[in-house]
């Protein structure tokens, strides 16, 4: 059976093979309120899906709101529904990387399966795509795309094909944490490589040789993730599928994204080229290949954004201070770049000399990161300064408290001179447009 799927894009997007559902009634929804094994207290519906329902429910033991995931009621019975659903917990469970959702525990509910996640508050990047009825900015777009390849490199370093990789199912979380879920068709590379049949997917986003059920290799069956990261990666730079219907027969490369984003330059159509190639041989090797081809050749760019023109840097590690500071002169030249070695000496610089943009470690003595960006947000213009919080010893309980004080971007150290800028351009770029917006 089939059904049309809008994905960001106006023309078809149409998702193939959903499970077989028997001719029977849905079961009622579980009620708010239901304490789900004595832990999982229901608190609201987040969404449906072909295989089940997603509930917001609250970890009584753990003091953290969590996202179950209910099997229909209808499709317990049917033996490849169940096992679709182990094998999504199984996936899940075999992944701990801030760019995967995370999966916290299994159980049955009255002999219907659940599934315990991670709850990560936000959209998703389809629904993103819909309101902007356009492409991403280039350096929003580099950044998303950034945390997706991280994901996905790290689903592949597991052993797992994701299989499933489109916009709905990558989420955007506060401080513009990017995740991928729904591991739901998730396999082996082995059993992908030898699995030919077309279960699930949604064909616009679906690599030529998935879609025609041909046979692969065990190190070629990743790579059909790889052309799904092709085709995201062009409708974020571009606004657009790169093939206008969905269809296998007669399809040729795509219009160059820099004929249809006069913006991006003529490198971005050759790595986009590589990772959409028909042939699977031929195809970028590997999402981390794929994430470096794509921010070097984005760095080709003739017109760079607006630089800022003051950054402040607070971290009490004089090696992270004095590396943060390098990158940032590197990514921003022209602009003043001043390093204070804990908060309240950061909170002077910027009651003296207003910044367009701050980056902060959050584990500082006295002042810490997140009482910093409490006080900024509490000055008159604070309201819409860009903050970006860094920490190698942050836990959830630290980046709820910071997704309250509205800090615009989260990093994990140790991390990438390409992470770091990429995600400052993005917060800047975020914050400049809402300003706009707003005048």
């Amino acid at each position: 059976m089939s059904r049309r799927a809008r994905e960001g894009d106006p023309r078809e997007a149409e998702t193939i093979s959903e499970p077989p559902r028997p001719p029977k009634a849905r079961a009622a929804a579980i009620a708010r309120g239901t304490l789900i094994d004595g832990q999982y207290r229901v608190v609201s519906a987040l969404g449906t899906g072909g295989m089940g329902h997603v509930l917001l429910a609250h970890d009584e033991q753990l003091d953290r709101d969590v996202a179950v995931k209910v099997v229909h009621p209808e499709l317990v019975e049917l033996p490849e529904a169940r096992a679709a659903f182990v094998s999504e917990a199984r996936a899940m469970a075999r992944l701990v990387h801030p760019n995967v959702v995370g999966v916290y525990a299994v159980g049955e509910l009255d002999g219907v399966p659940y599934l315990v996640m991670e709850h990560i508050p936000g959209r998703s990047l389809g629904a993103l795509l819909k309101e902007r009825e356009g492409p991403l900015g280039i350096d929003e777009a580099a950044f998303v795309l950034d945390q997706v390849c991280r994901g996905l490199a790290a689903i592949h370093a597991a052993g797992l094909v994701h299989r499933d990789l489109k916009p709905a199912n990558v989420l955007i979380g506060p401080g513009f944490r990017v995740a991928i879920g729904d591991l739901g068709i998730a396999q082996p590379a082995s059993e992908a490589a030898r699995d030919a049949r077309v279960t699930s997917g949604t064909p616009s986003y679906m690599a030529p040789e998935v879609r025609l059920g041909a046979g692969s290799t065990p190190e070629l069956a990743p790579r059909a993730d790889v052309y799904s990261l092709g085709v995201m990666a062009y409708q974020l730079l571009t606004g657009r599928l790169p093939y206008r219907q969905a269809r296998i027969g007669g399809l040729t490369e795509p219009p160059p994204a820099s004929g249809e984003n006069t913006k991006l330059p003529a490198a971005v159509d050759r790595v986009l080229a590589r990772a959409l190639t028909l042939f699977p041989d031929q195809r970028t090797h590997g999402a981390d290949a794929f994430r470096r081809e794509l921010l070097a050749a984005l760095e080709e760019r003739a017109t760079r954004p607006r630089s800022p023109g003051r950054v402040l840097v607070a971290d009490d590690d004089p090696m992270y201070r004095d590396l943060t500071r390098l990158m940032l002169a590197r990514a921003f030249p022209g602009a003043t770049i001043e390093a204070a070695p804990d908060g309240k000496t950061a909170l002077a610089a910027a009651e003296h000399l207003w910044p367009d943009l701050v980056v902060t470690d959050l584990d500082m003595p006295g002042l810490d990161g997140a009482a910093l960006t409490r006080a900024l947000r509490a000055r008159p213009r604070g309201e819409t300064l860009p903050i970006v919080v860094a920490s190698a010893v942050a836990g959830a309980t630290d980046w709820r408290l910071l997704c309250r004080l509205d800090a615009d971007g989260f990093l994990t150290k140790p991390f990438e001179p390409a992470q770091l800028i990429a995600l400052a351009r993005a917060v800047l770029e975020r914050r400049r447009a809402t300003r706009a917006a707003c005048s």
